[in-house]
């Protein structure tokens, strides 16, 4: 959505709607290309114990990259105690 939002406001190139959907489907199309060429072996693929870690690891990554904006570690004036705290603004 940002992609197209882009495409609408860049000003260059072609008028404001033409602009978004191309900026849209040149984002988006790569990744429905893959979807759809690994769709065939999906479940052959997830039955293998190895790609069952890499999928585990990947959804790990996801959370701690997702995550991590929320996390803002305080330290007090003598650098002694830490404390997290969830970011409320």
């Amino acid at each position: 959505m940002v992609a197209a939002y882009l495409g609408a406001v860049m000003g260059a190139g072609p008028d404001d709607l033409l602009g978004a959907a191309i900026c849209l489907v040149a984002i988006s199309l790569p990744g429905f290309l893959l979807l759809l060429g690994a769709l065939p072996f999906w479940d052959s693929l997830r039955k293998r114990p190895v790609a069952q870690a890499a999928m585990g690891g990947a959804n790990a990554a996801v959370v701690g990259i997702l995550g991590a904006p929320l996390y803002n570690p305080r330290v007090d004036q003598r650098g002694a105690q830490f404390q997290t705290v969830l970011r409320s603004r």
